[in-house]
């Protein structure tokens, strides 16, 4: 249990430091906080804001919930428990955005926001333990690129799909797919485990 606790505190931690991260890079790039520029290039402000909050889970995984973490299934849960802390955070800024500027997120927008980060926090820490074996470069990369493409591809979606049920289908499917390749990569550690 302390190592759950520990591990959700982190998660907290890590959401601190992305924010501090993005505002840092609002400061020394003005224009990121500009509506012309983020109109021309929300893109780019999306993968890089996505980059810094994945990228942050990805240190705080390798560095701290490994540690805290005795087999798959803790690796697994303590990832689950450091994501639902970041996802915390998340959830108190929406919080905050709706009573300072009358924005009103629905309970999907919630639930996904509570979703993708408990999820790509879980892949992350179970990439570290699957791609344990590669180069430090190239197993970074094995694991964070697919949690950045699909919180990249989930955040866009919210934005640029103006259609209610096509957003529901949208953040439905990243979700899945993110669910997926949890199952995915437990199932292959749990074998890996099960067969040394």
């Amino acid at each position: 249990m302390k190592n759950l606790l520990q591990s959700f505190f982190w998660g907290i931690i890590a959401a601190g430091m992305a924010l501090v991260l993005q505002i840092f890079s609002i400061i020394l790039f003005p224009d990121l906080n500009n509506s012309n520029f983020l109109q021309k290039h929300l893109v780019f402000v999306m993968l890089l804001f996505v980059f810094w909050e994945e990228g942050v889970k990805y240190l705080i995984a390798l560095f701290k919930i490994i540690s805290y973490s005795f087999s798959p299934k803790y690796i697994l849960l303590n990832s689950i428990f450091a994501g639902m802390g970041f996802a915390t955070i998340e959830t108190i800024i929406l919080w905050q955005k709706e009573l300072s500027e009358n924005f009103f997120p629905s309970n999907a927008d919630l639930t996904g926001v509570i979703l993708i980060h408990i999820l790509t926090f879980a892949l992350i820490g179970q990439g570290l333990l699957l791609f344990k074996k590669k180069s430090s470069f190239w197993k970074s990369l094995l694991i964070i690129i697919p949690p950045i493409i699909l919180h990249l591809t989930y955040n866009l979606c919210v934005i640029y799909f103006s259609q209610i049920h096509f957003i529901s289908l949208a953040r439905l499917s990243i979700i899945t797919i993110l669910t997926l390749l949890n199952i995915t990569y437990f199932a292959i550690i749990a074998n890996k485990s099960f067969t040394q």
